[in-house]
């Protein structure tokens, strides 16, 4: 017996939920009621430590940019002293990639849920299981493991 065909009212496990009829895994951005085994959206602010993630994966698309930029300044420019005008070309290119990088995670976020808006929704860590939430799959009669 698959996971998807339990009755409603039997869904398994802390992470199976209800959604679209079937008992099966929320899909990405939900999170089961456990009063009520429906899949309902997440609507809580990151944490500060989600915040800081996501700030250094954007710090870290600057640095490969940047490595970029060097890497190819190196191959234009052999002389060991920048002229001002290369100086002023290499700072305009650093602002470019700043700018491009700003716009992309502008851009990211208003595609994201809640679409048209710069805000993320996120789904709180309620309990340690909620970081390993693959070992809690349930046994379906101790026979075969529902992944939910």
């Amino acid at each position: 017996m698959s996971i998807t065909t339990l009755h409603l009212d039997e869904c398994p496990g802390r992470y199976c939920g209800i959604y679209e009829g079937s008992c099966t895994a929320c899909p990405r951005g939900q999170r089961v009621n456990l009063t009520n085994n429906l899949c309902e959206p997440c609507t809580g602010s990151p944490s500060a430590y989600e915040w800081f993630y996501l700030g250094f994966m954007v710090l870290v698309v600057i640095y490969f940019n940047m490595e970029l930029l060097t890497r190819l300044h190196d191959k234009t420019y052999t002389d060991v002293e920048l002229t001002r005008s290369q100086l002023k070309g290499t700072i305009k290119w650093i602002f470019v990639t700043i700018f491009e990088v700003l716009i992309s995670a502008v851009a990211t976020l208003l595609l994201a849920d809640p679409k048209g808006y710069l805000r993320l929704t996120a789904c709180n860590v309620d309990s340690f299981l909620d970081w390993y939430s693959i070992f809690q799959n349930p046994s379906i009669r101790f026979t075969s493991l529902g992944y939910a």
